[in-house]
């Protein structure tokens, strides 16, 4: 199914009823042992006691031979990144596109209750299954790896971890300073600009550390990828205000005005 740095997925099938799970197989730093259970168990914790149908559901999870594995549920689409790569970005409209984000904001707010930030909000940990029986999509959250948990973190309610892949991360995080949880709203928002226009709008930015001056630009630039992108037929049709207005607010540079989960999924967009 996927595979990475710490480890690689592979689908399994129960023996007696033949359903179809992801099994997670995650390698030890021998190295640093202490700190990848402490990442693995960490992970397990997030999903398993933050059960929602908008996240991944953990099953069964076991640790042999320097290996954690974790049994997880099967989506059959994949990824949104693997949507992406055979379905043309026009085809992904502000409706479909709608649906999505609710059902992410609807995932975050949950973990956000369980005191969870994930981190890493991305294509790639966006899932998709679909249901035959019932013919309808189920979002889910996934890729818990990189999650924390203000308790267990820092007790408070910022978080400091620098982690996460570096073009979905919010400015407070590029910054290294601390951060809360509309980090995730942030990466949200990034996202949804990625998956409408059909590039991620930071693609050609310089984001170093000797640029780092620059990010009070990066919600600019979102924008005028928001507010330039047209579609249909003869290019003829731009985006609607209320997705603009959607993107401003995840996008908003400083994290004290940026709303939490539960505040966007009142949004006209999202309600439209």
């Amino acid at each position: 199914v996927g595979s990475g740095s710490f480890g690689h997925v592979v689908v399994a099938k129960h023996k007696v009823t033949g359903k179809k799970y992801a099994l997670k197989m995650i390698y030890q730093d021998s190295n640093h042992l202490e700190l990848s259970q402490k990442m693995e168990w960490a992970e397990f914790a997030a999903i398993y006691f933050c059960d929602h149908l908008s996240l991944i559901k953990v099953h069964e999870c076991y640790y042999r031979n320097l290996c954690f594995y974790m049994l997880l549920d099967y989506c059959n689409c994949g990824s949104l990144r693997d949507i992406l790569k055979v379905v043309p970005v026009e085809n992904i409209t502000e409706r479909i596109l709608s649906v999505i984000a609710e059902k992410v904001l609807i995932g975050l707010d949950h973990l956000q209750q369980n005191h969870v930030i994930h981190r890493d909000i991305k294509p790639e940990n966006i899932l998709v299954n679909y249901d035959k029986t019932i013919k309808k999509a189920e979002i889910k959250i996934g890729d818990f790896g990189l999650c924390g948990h203000k308790k267990l973190e820092t007790g408070s309610t910022f978080f400091k971890t620098v982690n996460g892949t570096f073009i979905y991360r919010s400015p407070e995080r590029l910054l290294e300073d601390n951060y809360n949880y509309t980090s995730d709203i942030w990466s949200l928002g990034v996202m949804a600009v990625e998956l409408i226009v059909g590039s991620h709008p930071l693609i050609d930015m310089d984001i170093t550390d000797s640029n780092r001056d620059n990010l009070y630009q990066i919600p600019e630039i979102i924008m005028n990828a928001v507010n330039n992108h047209k579609f249909g037929k003869n290019s003829e049709k731009v985006l609607s205000e209320e997705f603009k207005n959607f993107v401003k607010k995840c996008c908003e540079y400083e994290q004290q005005k940026r709303p939490f989960a539960r505040e966007m999924l009142s949004h006209a967009w999202i309600k439209k």
